[in-house]
């Protein structure tokens, strides 16, 4: 599936403005493999590290102002992610430096 992912982007998608939507990425996929899931389909394509992704879908950069987009718009996933991590880690911070915190694994 990779393969078939990958020459779809590079023969379809190359360039921000030509990105593909998840899903319909997916559609097209399911003409190889009718049970693949959506989840699979992330999962292959984070497998591959040629393919950009944007508010757009996803894409092959053809320049450098594409790949930091791609990247930038990463980091505005990401970071909420840590706000949530460091809440979880103060709210537990008893159980956390506790010599007992084994138990609660």
């Amino acid at each position: 599936m990779k393969e078939i992912i990958l020459k779809k982007l590079l023969r379809d998608h190359r360039g921000i403005n030509n990105a593909i939507k998840r899903k319909n990425l997916l559609q097209y996929c399911k003409v190889y493999d009718p049970a693949l899931t959506d989840r699979e389909l992330r999962r292959i394509v984070k497998e591959i590290p040629l393919i950009c992704t944007c508010e757009r879908g996803y894409f092959i950069a053809q320049k450098a102002w594409e790949v930091e987009h791609s990247i930038e718009y990463l980091k505005k996933k990401i970071f909420p992610l840590w706000e949530n991590i460091r809440n979880l880690e103060e709210s537990y911070s008893d159980i956390l430096s506790s010599p007992q915190k084994e138990l609660f694994r």
